[in-house]
């Protein structure tokens, strides 16, 4: 599994939950940066330059893991992302439709560390290189 060197951007607003995951990516060799709001993931991008993000969904802020997204990938398109999120995913899909988390990559919280790192080497294997998720 080809980690290392990869810079994975995790947004997420519970302190526990993102020291855990940033200690447990490190240790599998990915660069790590965190951010607990929005604002501050689009400042640690801006600089950082991730190849993913990891993102929780909803935050306890006005604004969503997905505007984080939406507003990083204005400036570096490139940058897959991952969201983590507690809903369950009846509530994700509603009665009938879509989403607006729909086409991304989603996975339920609590989220074993190894599946997220499976995720993350998938989204950044050299053949996903153009794609968009």
């Amino acid at each position: 599994m080809v980690t290392e060197g990869k810079r994975i951007l995790l947004l997420e607003d519970e302190p526990f939950s993102a020291w855990a995951t940033q200690r447990y990516l490190t240790i599998r060799g990915f660069r790590t940066e965190t951010a607990a709001t929005v604002d501050e993931a689009l400042r640690v991008a801006a600089t950082f330059r991730p190849d993913v993000l990891v993102a929780d969904w909803l935050l306890s802020e006005a604004r969503s893991g997905l505007d984080a997204a939406r507003q990083i990938r204005e400036l570096q398109p490139e940058v897959k992302v991952i969201f983590l999120t507690g809903v369950t995913s009846a509530i994700l899909t509603g009665e009938g439709g879509q989403h607006e988390l729909a086409g991304y990559r989603v996975l339920a919280k609590p989220c074993e560390p190894s599946v997220l790192v499976q995720r993350i080497v998938e989204l950044t294997a050299p053949e996903n290189k153009r794609q968009s998720d």
